[in-house]
C-alpha cells in the first residue's frame, strides 16, 4: 500500500486527527493536501478545520473543489462548511459547479440563507481565555474597532467559551486578570437555528448581541435582536419605515434590561479611584 493510500485512509477514519494537525499550515499547503485526497474524504477534513484556517482556506480553494466536496460530503459536513461561506462564496461555486449538481448546490445554499448562518455578521471582537484584560484593553484603545462591537471569548481550539463586558476591561481591579476569570458563560446561537425560533432565545433579555456558533462551536459571527426581526421580516439593512422602527425599539429595550440587570445585580460597576 502506498504512503498516499495509507494518507487518504487515515484521513477517511480520522479526519478531526488530520485537520488538527494542520492548524499551522499555510492555507496554500492545506489546499494542496486537500487536492490529494478525494472530494468525499477532504469535506469532513476542512470541516473539521479551525475556524482561522478555515476561513483561509475558503478564500484560496478553487470553487469547483470545494463544489465536489459539498456535493459528495456528509450532511454534517456540509452544512459545517456552508455555514462559513459568505454569499460571494456560495455564487462562485455555483457557478462553477457541473450542471448534474447545480440544483442540489442551489437548494443547499437557498436553505442556509433562512438560518442564523446565513445573517450573522463578521462584526465582533474574538479574544482567548488566557488573554490578559489589560492588555486587551490596551488593544482595543489602539485599535480602529467600533466600541459596539461585541467580544467573544474562544479557548486555544477556536472554540466559543463566552462573553466580556467592555465595562469589566475598563475595571483597573481586572487589569492584572485573565479573560477566562471575567467572562459571562453565555449559551451561543447555532447557526442552523431558524428565525423564529431564535427570535424566542432567553439571553436576549441580557444581551444585545450574541454568538453564532456551528456544530463544533466555532464563532460564525454576531447577531443583534434588530438583525434578527429584519430578517425575519424579510427586510434589508437599507430598509425604512415602520420595521426599521420595530427593530430600533426592541434594540433600545433590550439595552435598558441588560442595563438595569447588570445594575440591580451588582456587574460592570466601575469602582471610583
Amino acid at each position: 500500500m502506498s504512503g498516499d493510500t495509507l494518507l487518504v485512509n487515515f484521513a477517511n477514519h480520522h479526519p478531526a486527527d488530520v485537520a488538527d494537525r494542520m492548524d499551522n499550515y499555510a492555507a496554500a499547503d492545506i489546499v494542496e493536501l486537500l487536492e490529494a485526497f478525494p472530494p468525499a474524504v477532504a469535506c469532513p477534513v476542512l470541516s473539521r478545520l479551525a475556524s482561522r484556517p478555515l476561513a483561509s482556506v475558503l478564500k484560496i480553494i478553487s470553487p469547483r473543489q470545494l463544489g465536489a466536496m459539498l456535493a459528495l460530503g456528509h450532511y454534517s459536513d456540509v452544512i459545517a462548511l456552508v455555514s462559513h461561506m459568505n454569499g460571494s462564496c456560495q455564487q462562485q461555486v455555483l457557478a462553477a459547479a457541473p450542471e448534474d449538481v447545480q440544483e442540489q448546490l442551489g437548494r443547499l445554499f437557498h436553505t442556509s440563507l433562512k438560518t442564523l448562518s446565513g445573517i450573522a455578521s463578521p462584526e465582533f471582537v474574538r479574544v482567548e481565555l488566557d488573554n490578559n484584560c489589560g492588555a486587551v484593553r490596551e488593544q482595543l484603545f489602539s485599535s480602529e474597532i467600533d466600541d459596539e462591537q461585541p467580544i467573544f471569548v474562544i479557548n486555544e481550539f477556536g472554540e466559543y467559551q463566552g462573553i466580556v463586558s467592555p465595562m469589566v476591561l475598563l475595571q483597573q481591579k481586572n487589569a492584572d486578570r485573565r479573560i477566562a476569570e471575567v467572562l459571562q458563560r453565555v449559551e451561543a446561537l447555532s447557526g442552523n437555528t431558524p428565525f423564529a425560533a431564535a427570535v424566542g432565545a432567553p439571553q436576549w433579555t441580557r444581551f444585545r448581541a450574541l454568538p453564532v456558533v456551528d456544530g463544533q462551536s466555532r464563532l460564525l459571527g454576531a447577531l443583534t435582536l434588530e438583525q434578527l426581526v429584519r430578517a425575519s421580516n424579510g427586510l434589508t439593512e437599507t430598509d425604512s419605515g415602520f420595521g426599521e422602527l420595530v427593530g430600533e425599539v426592541a434594540a433600545s429595550y433590550i439595552d435598558i434590561c441588560a442595563n438595569l440587570m447588570e445594575i440591580t445585580m451588582g456587574r460592570n460597576t466601575i469602582e471610583p479611584k
